[in-house]
């Protein structure tokens, strides 16, 4: 009897192992893709409706002449529609080399390292030209960075502010114990602050700054 169970046994073992061969798997991974376009930081993500993100963007560039260089990443900004900020040029005083003239005499020769700070304004939908113009000009690029501040959440909530002030000051049962009193100049204040708030973050989404320092080989 006992081969007889045991055959039994192995042959309903076997069937059960073909039928989750040709079946629907046990387990899944999760395959399917992400239906709401969305691809997160990384490269060609897609910007979630109403997002209000800030782009700013700093370069380090080796270029051949810094007052060139200058200028050219300057008109180049305002060829795509932004402006110069800020710029400032110096020349700090480098190394030092002695040459000897004669029997009593030293000749001192002193590097400058010409130099320049630019802050550029860019349309934010223009950025990656700009930055990838930017890049043209150099000899070569010593560093770059690039940053995304999400500020969303500080908007909305400066609507919701503003929003909220609003309707109390419209309101016939509280507008009449603010009205005439430094209590509703308070509160217009605060809604034109949130206001202005708002105002400041949709400037600085439409448009980014772009940090640039230009260096060049220093001059004898």
């Amino acid at each position: 009897m006992k081969p007889i169970a045991l055959a039994a046994a192995c042959a309903l073992l076997l069937a059960a192992c073909q039928s989750n061969d040709h079946g629907e798997p046990q387990y899944r991974g999760n395959t399917t893709a992400d239906s709401t376009g969305y691809a997160g930081a990384g490269a060609g993500a897609v910007e979630p409706p109403g997002a209000k993100l800030v782009k700013t963007a700093a370069l380090e560039l080796q270029v051949g002449d810094v007052q060139s260089g200058a200028h050219a990443l300057t008109v180049l900004a305002k060829d795509m529609g932004g402006a110069l900020r800020h710029q400032h040029l110096s020349a700090n005083e480098g190394a030092t080399r002695r040459l000897k003239q004669g029997n009593d005499s030293v000749l001192l020769l002193h590097a400058l390292e010409p130099s320049a700070s630019l802050t550029l304004r860019v349309p934010a939908e223009r950025l990656d030209e700009f930055l990838f113009a930017a890049a043209q000009v150099a000899a070569f690029v010593r560093g770059s960075d690039f940053d995304v501040d999400d500020r969303t959440l500080d908007y909305v909530s400066a609507q919701w502010r503003a929003d909220a002030r609003r309707r109390l000051l419209e309101n016939p049962s509280t507008s009449r114990k603010v009205t005439a009193t430094t209590a509703a100049l308070e509160v217009r204040d605060e809604e034109i602050g949130q206001r202005l708030e708002q105002r400041s973050i949709d400037e600085a989404v439409r448009y980014s700054i772009v940090r640039v320092e230009l260096a060049q080989p220093p001059l004898l």
